[in-house]
């Protein structure tokens, strides 16, 4: 094997794979990032896998001799990073199993040993099930709105993944951890219902992985799915049960409404949490009255009173809430104004746009005693 390439679009391939690697690897070779030189397509083929999510990325290259090899990955990545820019030269060693030498510039040469490729676990090949396209700006958004949500409690698997849904030509991506929901919707032009679980980790990879620039395809198998960015393909292996019955716990009934100004509010929430650290439940109090939100906090630091106008229809209201679940929804929300339904102080709060149902958010109370 023999091919040269460019250190930027070599370290970015890298990179980009690297994000399927094992925190702890089963064995050594899924330590490594597989390298294939194609000489005919003049391009080397990068992937690297943790048996349920692959990465695998395509550079431009110019291939003197074909062959593949897995090589460390993270021992890569550094010896990439810390390389003179310009053109690098991989080139397998004679007389040496399985080894490369790592040429840039004048720069003194630096050999690695690395593994054969026969071993190394490649997931299988997508069996469609069906396929549409997204922008890729867009499907970051809809994780990155999202995610946040996603339990992180092993003991109900099934939530520590986001639900990819799809009905009538409308894909809801979901998060839910018990104590908030989180759905975020966009039309695809897809003439079937399905429904997938996405691990979190896929998510968080395939986020950190799109532009903003291009489409996305998105093809689900039964127990996979495959998301194709032309020259990025991550693959991953979905969570097998029930997803909770979401649509369920959105509350039918609103007793309040309140017409808030997100920036205000999310600002008036952080400070008051400054405070509602200290305490137990880190627990903000929101007393809903005609044309003002008065949001207070106390511990034994010191108490934080911020008042927010607002328009209200409807009734006032007590209620508190976990000053980081709340926050966690208001980060992630780009209109100036939104609207919050609630009914009683332990039921949940709904945030929602002013008009439409591009976006829905649902936070549990914590429940609070005179």
């Amino acid at each position: 094997m023999k091919f040269r390439i460019e250190k930027s679009d070599f370290l970015a391939a890298i990179t980009t794979v690297s994000r399927a690697l094992p925190a702890r690897a089963a064995s050594p070779i899924l330590e490594g990032i597989l390298v294939e030189a194609n000489i005919e397509l003049s391009q080397v083929r990068l992937l690297a896998t943790n048996t349920a999510l692959q990465i695998e990325c395509i550079a431009p290259a110019d291939v003197s001799i074909p062959g593949v090899i897995v090589l460390p990955g993270k021992l890569l990545l550094d010896v990439i990073r810390l390389i003179p820019d310009g053109e690098v030269e991989i080139t397998e060693i004679q007389g040496r199993q399985n080894a490369v030498s790592i040429k840039s510039g004048d720069s003194k040469k630096t050999s690695m040993q690395g593994f054969g490729a026969d071993e190394f676990p490649e997931l299988p090949p997508i069996i469609k099930k069906g396929s549409f396209e997204l922008p890729q700006k867009t499907l970051a958004s809809m994780i990155s709105q999202t995610i946040f949500a996603v339990s992180s409690d092993e003991a109900r698997p099934v939530l520590t993944g986001g639900l990819m849904e799809v009905e009538s030509g409308v894909m809801s991506m979901v998060g839910l951890d018990g104590y908030r929901l989180a759905i975020r919707k966009e039309p695809v032009l897809y003439d079937a219902d399905m429904t997938a679980i996405v691990p979190a980790q896929a998510l968080a990879a395939i986020e950190r992985t799109l532009s903003d620039e291009g489409d996305v395809t998105v093809t689900f198998s039964p127990a996979a799915a495959l998301f194709d960015m032309n020259h990025t393909r991550i693959t991953t292996v979905l969570l097998s049960g029930e997803y909770m019955k979401y649509k369920k716990i959105i509350p039918a009934e609103k007793l309040t409404t309140v017409r808030v100004d997100k920036n205000a509010l999310l600002a008036a929430t952080n400070r008051a949490s400054l405070m509602a650290r200290d305490s137990k439940n880190n627990l903000v109090r929101f007393s809903i009255s005609p044309d003002i939100l008065t949001v207070t906090s106390n511990s034994e630091m010191g108490d934080v009173e911020e008042k927010v106008a607002i328009t209200l229809t409807g009734g006032e209201l007590e209620i508190a809430f976990n000053a980081k679940y709340l926050m966690d929804v208001l980060k992630v929300l780009s209109e100036d104004e939104i609207v919050l339904e609630l009914s009683t102080n332990v039921s949940p709060c709904v945030i929602k746009p002013l008009s439409g149902d591009a976006w829905l958010y649902l936070v549990l109370p914590v429940r609070i005693f005179s």
